[in-house]
């Protein structure tokens, strides 16, 4: 590759951050009306929560109605209007959006998403080759999925991937305890703050993941207690310093929902209003029969899991699959540095591509009017975001793979 110095890459980067922003300003144009309900919603809330530091917003259009009318994304008790979704996002952008203006909400996702993906790289540059893992930071910023749903930045599914991502990057990398160790000069209490932060800003980013998205709770767990692992994190007090940091964003999480909803372990998509205690039950006593376990609460269903799969995991996105088909032997027969850790992320995604596709291939959804329409809007594609992002160090090596291959050295510049 010819841009193979520090500074060279981090320009490149720099242009390709440009770009990734620059298409999703086009998109969202300081909007304030959103093409999803589940955005204006969001957008509803974020706002008056910045202003009243309240979600419960009182609507007496409802009075006569008992409480039965609401927008969609939304629910209502009695003549409030709650948020229908989780609280995280809403929480965090409502603290943006107080001290700095509702402006700055659509811009907050993607800035966050440039971010991450330069995390990405950096946590990958640990277990892949630095040119692997330099791509896979390019791939992830300009593919479809990830740049789509960063430009829908109201949605919560870039924001708890990225904060995902962000955990694992002070779990892993340590940038502070690093930067400390290029500091020898620092004593006493400073020092002993910094060796311990990266493990209480890891386990915030963990449980802030889990303050947006709590339903991703059954894999995400398992996935903390791996890293944990893999990093081999032995001292009892560093243990200690990120489960409380862990702990801090989810008893937020209680909280909100206690003054939203009444109860800590309610949320939008479980509130049952006062008004709607009988349909509410005959609901849940059908959807209680079609319940494999409490594991599937969509069921597990062979068929459409299947037809979902080749929906919107291959055939929307079939050149990007292809290449992860092709980089998944190319990964495990390299025999450079690392080659267990790289084996360890290959198992790791392909059971967790499992199990999210079990868990929402499942689940028969109805996005578009016309259900026979596959498109990027369809929440499948946001649902497994996770696994594009990482599907993205498999295409960044086939891509090399395919570029060492090339005759001739314009074949190989065009190839990489």
């Amino acid at each position: 590759m010819a841009f193979n110095t520090r500074s060279a890459r981090w320009g490149i980067l720099a242009v390709c951050a440009a770009v990734f922003f620059a298409g999703t300003f086009f998109v969202t144009r300081h909007a304030t009306i959103f093409i999803s309900p589940d955005e204006t919603a969001t957008h509803f809330f974020t706002q008056a929560f910045s202003l009243t530091g309240s979600f419960r917003v009182l609507d007496r259009l409802n009075e006569s109605a008992g409480g039965l009318l609401h927008p969609r994304s939304m629910v209502t008790d009695g003549m409030f209007l709650l948020p229908g979704g989780f609280l995280g996002l809403p929480v965090a952008y409502a603290f943006f959006s107080f001290f700095f203006g509702g402006w700055i909400v659509p811009f907050l996702t993607p800035v966050i998403a440039i971010l991450a993906a330069l995390a990405w790289g950096k946590i990958l540059k640990r277990w892949f080759p630095k040119r692997v893992a330099f791509i896979s930071a390019i791939i992830l910023l300009f593919h479809p999925a990830f740049w789509y749903y960063a430009s829908r930045g109201l949605m919560p599914n870039v924001l708890f991937v990225s904060f995902l991502i962000f955990g694992t990057y002070f779990l892993c990398e340590q940038p502070l305890v690093a930067h400390l160790k290029r500091c020898s000069n620092r004593i006493g209490v400073l020092k002993y703050f910094q060796t311990h932060t990266d493990f209480a800003l890891a386990g915030f980013c963990f449980g802030f993941a889990l303050f947006v998205r709590i339903v991703e709770l059954y894999w995400v767990l398992p996935l903390i207690v791996l890293l944990l692992v893999v990093k081999r994190v032995r001292p009892v007090r560093d243990a200690m310093v990120f489960a409380v940091a862990f702990a801090l964003p989810l008893a937020l999480m209680l909280f909100f929902n206690a003054q939203t909803y009444g109860h800590p372990f309610v949320m939008g998509y479980n509130f049952i209003s006062s008004n709607q205690n009988a349909v509410a039950a005959i609901v849940q006593e059908e959807a209680a029969t079609d319940r494999l376990s409490w594991l599937f609460p969509f069921g597990l269903h062979l068929r459409a899991t299947a037809k979902h799969v080749v929906f919107y995991l291959f055939s929307l996105f079939w050149w990007l699959t292809g290449l992860t088909i092709i980089g998944l032997p190319v990964v495990l027969k390299t025999s450079e540095k690392g080659k267990r850790a790289r084996r360890i992320f290959t198992i790791t995604a392909t059971v967790l591509a499992l199990w999210l596709g079990f868990w929402y291939g499942s689940w028969t959804l109805f996005d578009n009017p016309d259900p026979t329409q596959i498109t990027i809007a369809n929440s499948y594609v946001r649902y497994w975001l996770p696994l594009f992002v990482l599907s993205t160090p498999f295409i960044a090596s086939a891509l090399v793979w395919i570029s060492e291959r090339g005759r001739t050295r314009i074949a190989k510049f065009c190839l990489l």
